[in-house]
Order: C-alpha cells, then structure tokens, then sequence
C-alpha cells in the first residue's frame, strides 16, 4: 500500500515539475523557481552553479520542494556540474547540465503531502 502512495505522489509531482526549492543554511532563507525530474524514486533538478542555494545544500541537506498540488521535504545531494558520473540520474537531464552553467541536484523524498482534490480509489 505505501508503495503504492509513494509512487502516486511521484507521478503527481512528475506531472507537475514546476515548483520552489526552499533551503535554509549559513546563506540564510533562500526560495526560487525549478523545474523537477523524477527518476528511479528521486527528483532531480538543474541549480545555477553561482546559486546561495548550493552553498545551503553543502550544510544542511534537508530541503522542501512546493508545488501547485503539493510539497515534499526531502535529503538532497548536490551531485556537482556537468562532469563525472551521475548515478540514476535520467539522460536528458544529465545532457542539460553539461549544456548549462548549472548543478545537478538529488532529492531523496522523505515526506509528501498531496492537496486532497476528490475521493481516492
């Protein structure tokens, strides 16, 4: 059944990739918009290298992920820039990250909520 859930709340939030990635750390409060990528149980997502986001990542891995219809707090990890291996991460987003001045970044789901929208089956 848990399996289940979870992997419902993955397609939601792969169904609607575009969210805010809120960390808090040495460089204080920080929020902006990303686009997200589920893959293999985890979300990835492409940071600006020059980010203060990073920085907050490098000392506290606890992050949250908000969307239209949900939030998720997650372990993230970021995986560096374009060079080196990726583990699981997907391909594509794996070619964008090289394309772009940008990090690679894991987030492990650790708790979901899902906006109720009618009745579950």
């Amino acid at each position: 059944m848990l399996s289940q859930l979870r992997a419902d709340a993955l397609a939601l939030i792969d169904a609607t990739p575009d969210c805010i990635l809120s960390t808090i750390g040495p460089a204080g409060v920080q929020a902006s918009a990303v686009t997200c990528v589920v893959h293999a149980g985890c979300i990835y997502m492409l940071v600006p290298s020059t980010i203060d986001q990073l920085f907050n990542i490098e000392h506290e891995l606890e992050v949250v992920l908000t969307g239209t219809s949900w939030q998720l707090r997650g372990a993230a990890l970021a995986i560096g820039e374009a060079t080196g291996p990726r583990g699981t991460a997907p391909d594509m987003i794996q070619a964008r990250a090289r394309a772009a001045c940008t990090t690679l970044v894991e987030v492990f789901p650790l708790r979901m909520h899902l906006k109720a929208v009618g009745q579950r089956q």
